[in-house]
């Protein structure tokens, strides 16, 4: 069994799915689907484009002081 991205009309992984091959990935999950390599980390919320899987960039908010 391999791992699928399943992915949205962006491009961005929504799912991720165990299949026996690709045309079951995306028969059972009515969407395009990618085969995500062994050593490779994917999580929900990464891009995929050329080949590639890309992190979501994180945009940190500074916290706001408290009045003492």
């Amino acid at each position: 069994m391999k791992r699928y991205a399943v992915l949205n009309n962006d491009s961005q992984v929504v799912n991720i799915i165990v299949a026996s091959s690709l045309d079951v990935a995306e028969m059972v999950s009515s969407s395009y689907c990618v085969l995500v390599p062994l050593a490779t980390f994917v999580d929900i919320g990464y891009t995929y484009a050329d080949g590639t899987f890309t992190a979501p960039v994180v945009v940190e908010t500074p916290a706001e002081e408290t009045p003492a």
